[in-house]
């Protein structure tokens, strides 16, 4: 996981680099859904009861956003 600050979005790479998710677009602190940032420049994460949860700062906005990871890997039927 990363940040790119100056283009306002968070990204995901796969082990090998690849490009696996790009969130987010420029957005002020009013911005309730949590879609956009302004400077973003950190991220953790950290893992609750089995769950784990993406942190992001929103430095242009001074704020701490919070995201649920959900992992979509697919389960495969035996046939």
């Amino acid at each position: 996981w990363g940040v790119d600050g100056e283009k306002n979005f968070l990204f995901c790479l796969s082990p090998k680099g690849k490009l696996l998710l790009k969130y987010g677009r420029f957005a002020t602190w009013d911005d309730l859904e949590g879609k956009g940032f302004s400077r973003p420049s950190g991220v953790a994460i950290t893992k609750v009861n089995s769950k784990e949860y993406l942190y992001v700062c929103d430095a242009g906005n001074k704020r701490l956003l919070k995201y649920k990871i959900i992992n979509k890997k697919r389960k495969k039927r035996a046939k």
